[in-house]
């Protein structure tokens, strides 16, 4: 019987929990979320117990006691929605390669026969909206991290937009999480101006960005590359230095003295039946 194929969550280099079969993706600390929902739940039940109760009896002509109620109910399953929605979601994290880039190959400017093998720069410079920025490669995603990306420590990933890894939330805030993750004072203008209903709009409808990762996909069997040949041969092929030179010039030279054979016994055959029909 044929083994099942693996899917990619379940052959993850990162330090990520998947659950629901790779539906929902957490950080390696995950037990944290319990105790986020614990210090929100158990604050909004004292109040609803010991405190709406008593102004549901206060407010009795219109029914205040009842709208605070129902509003610390409803704010408080929104925030656990923005905490799940942002704990159970990818981060953004950035697709790893299966190998680290080829090093360059160049021969020395005094000895020529002797290949160099120079290893790959760990900083790149790649233009952006027609601005240098400088790219870093990361040893443990063997990729080179687009700008304001970082390698997470705790979840062993690179996520694009990295800001921090959120101990309360248990998940990395970055690309695809940060619109749901808001510093309570962070000095920064109010992006949330627009209106009750705009904003609303904008929270509960905003198109949420797609992962690049598809994790319940099967994983692909890589094919395997042909055997390579002597190193020396294919440092020649690759660069075409004076080793390939030097074995193409000996190539063609063989293939000139098989030709002069050729032609000199083809000439002496011809030379003898021109004899025999002159006889």
């Amino acid at each position: 019987m044929t083994q099942p194929q693996q899917r990619i969550y379940q052959a993850w280099k990162g330090d990520n929990r998947f659950f629901f079969g790779g539906r929902l993706i957490f950080g390696p600390d995950v037990k944290s979320l319990g105790v986020s929902v614990i210090l929100i739940v158990v604050p909004v039940a004292f109040l609803c117990v010991f405190v709406a109760r008593h102004l549901r009896h206060r407010f009795r002509a219109y029914d205040a006691g009842y709208a605070i109620l129902i509003m610390a109910v409803v704010y408080t399953i929104y925030v656990l929605l923005l905490l799940f929605v942002t704990a159970g979601r990818d981060p953004g994290i950035v697709p790893r390669a299966s190998h680290p880039p080829e090093e360059d190959i160049h021969y020395d400017d005094l000895s020529h026969d002797t290949p160099i093998r120079l290893q790959f720069p760990r900083v790149k410079e790649v233009i952006v909206n027609g601005m240098p920025v400088k790219v870093k490669y990361c040893e443990t995603c063997m990729v080179y991290r687009p700008p304001r990306c970082s390698h997470c420590s705790i979840c062993n990933n690179c996520v694009e937009r990295f800001d921090h890894h959120c101990p309360w939330v248990g998940q990395c805030i970055g690309k695809t999480t940060y619109e749901n993750f808001r510093y309570r004072s962070d000095g920064r203008p109010n992006v949330y101006d627009q209106g009750c209903l705009s904003n609303f709009q904008e929270v509960v409808f905003a198109k949420i960005q797609p992962s690049k990762h598809k994790f319940r996909a099967h994983i692909q069997e890589e094919v395997q590359a042909p055997p390579a040949n002597d190193a020396g041969e294919v440092e020649d092929e690759l660069v075409g230095g004076p080793r390939a030179k030097v074995g193409d010039d000996l190539d063609i030279d063989g293939d000139l003295l098989k030709i002069s054979q050729w032609q000199h016994n083809h000439g002496d055959i011809d030379i003898e039946m021109g004899g025999g029909n002159a006889n």
